[in-house]
């Protein structure tokens, strides 16, 4: 894929690095919300840095983290989908929640194929990665996938959660959580200080309040909508699209019939 990449500082020491050619909008280097974009993070510290997801398709995305701190980096993946795993081959060396191991290393059947010659190292609830003065938390926050992981870094109070708390949320594609449970763990978010979620597919911050709305869309708005979407490859899905797109508040939701009833048990 044809790929420009770029970064803006968010805060002192963090960087989203994009790709100008697939924004939001017209403007290929806007911020606002809009079309589904693709993001990583760059998170420096005094002694390394940690480059959160390979989310942006280009082979350069490694490279170019390195160069902008000059520090030794390794790669933090929220998920193992195939779409935060790019050119990881090339990499070598990832950092993920062992329930998302298989999702790397065996594929997913009509979706991706397995990535071998990398090496996995373990990931877990409320591990403390030390980058030199400056510490990213790890949460566990299965869902989206069964190891999705949250990253909270308390030094700026931002939330990178990959496709997890997130506008755009795909929920069943391979087994994980019942909805309430994710929810449950949503809500227990509570007690973090968080100033803005950064995901992986929109370039604009999310407020808190986005974690508590989430929930009540999924427990009251999904299980009244009768739309369905067919998801190339994996097939039809319950959908819920609430909002503009161009709005902050905007949540399209896709999700596999089973984990709807069960939400109405």
């Amino acid at each position: 894929m044809e790929c420009n990449l770029f970064y803006t500082e968010l805060s002192r020491g963090i960087y989203r690095i994009s790709d100008s050619l697939h924004g939001p909008n017209s403007d290929g280097f806007s911020d606002a919300p809009g079309r589904a974009t693709q993001n990583s993070y760059l998170i420096q510290g005094q002694e390394k840095a940690a480059l959160i997801d390979l989310a942006v398709d280009t082979p350069d995305l490694f490279s170019y983290a390195c160069q902008l701190t000059g520090l030794p980096t390794q790669v933090l993946l929220t998920h193992g989908h195939p779409d935060h795993v790019y050119n990881l081959e090339s990499v070598g060396e990832a950092w993920l929640h062992p329930d998302d191991y298989d999702l790397v290393l065996k594929g997913i059947p009509g979706i991706c194929f397995p990535i071998h010659n990398v090496v996995l190292n373990p990931l877990k609830d409320r591990q403390k990665i030390d980058l030199g003065e400056r510490i990213l938390e790890v949460i566990h926050m299965p869902g989206h996938t069964l190891g999705s992981v949250l990253f909270w870094d308390k030094q700026s109070g931002f939330l990178f959660s990959g496709d997890s708390c997130s506008r755009r949320l795909l929920y069943g594609l391979t087994p994980t959580v019942p909805l309430d449970e994710h929810c449950k763990k949503l809500a227990g978010l509570a007690e973090f200080p968080i100033n803005h979620i950064y995901t992986a597919h929109d370039r604009c911050g999310l407020p808190k309040a986005h974690l508590l709305r989430i929930c009540e869309l999924i427990r009251q708005e999904l299980p009244k909508s009768a739309t369905t979407v067919i998801i190339p490859g994996i097939g039809i899905m319950r959908n819920l699209r609430w909002g503009d797109e161009n709005t902050l508040d905007y949540f399209d939701m896709a999700v596999e019939e089973s984990y709807v009833e069960g939400l109405l048990k």
